[in-house]
């Protein structure tokens, strides 16, 4: 079972698959990653790419976001993702699980409210990761001022230009634009 680590949830449950298909973030390196947008994550818009069970989304909402949108492109890890959101009572104006390839959103431009936060954790051996994170920025998904945050494998490559820290066999890589 995995547990929200902070804000107005923490300490409830999320659930995740009974197989192993998704690779959940720790709850050290989710810490982290929160730890570091102290001060950047209330009311800001979050975008949590390849979303999985939604975990990032909820911890984001959780610590103050005013909005999340979650992709998974998986149906079975939108599913779990949707009965998270609802299990937390949350609205699709709250958090939005959406079941599409990031991949092909993000390669198209942006015609809403871009986001101030977006953290990305595909599976690991993502190869296309400098386009992805060029798309996010070059298609005005991001804000002037935004936070790209990137978990990877160790052994996959860094991404150019990003502050990097290492949690075992996790790689997060983060970027504050503007």
């Amino acid at each position: 079972m995995l547990r929200i680590t902070g804000g107005k949830f923490r300490s409830r449950n999320v659930e995740k698959p009974k197989n192993r298909e998704i690779r959940p973030t720790t709850s050290l390196v989710r810490e982290s990653v929160f730890n570091q947008l102290q001060g950047c994550i209330e009311n800001a818009r979050f975008l949590d790419c390849f979303a999985g069970t939604g975990l990032m989304g909820l911890e984001a909402i959780s610590r103050g976001a005013k909005f999340v949108l979650a992709l998974e492109n998986n149906k079975t890890h939108w599913r779990i993702a949707k009965q998270n959101v609802e299990a937390f009572n949350l609205s699709d104006e709250e958090l939005h699980v959406v079941c599409k390839d990031a991949l092909e959103v993000f390669a198209k431009p942006n015609k809403r409210e871009a986001f101030d936060i977006a953290f990305v954790d595909p599976p690991y051996g993502f190869l296309p990761m400098a386009k992805f994170v060029n798309d996010l920025v070059a298609n005005g998904w991001m804000t002037e001022d935004g936070i790209i945050i990137v978990e990877q494998g160790d052994r996959d490559a860094a991404v150019h230009g990003f502050e990097h820290r290492e949690y075992g066999d996790t790689r997060l890589s983060i970027k504050r634009l503007g």
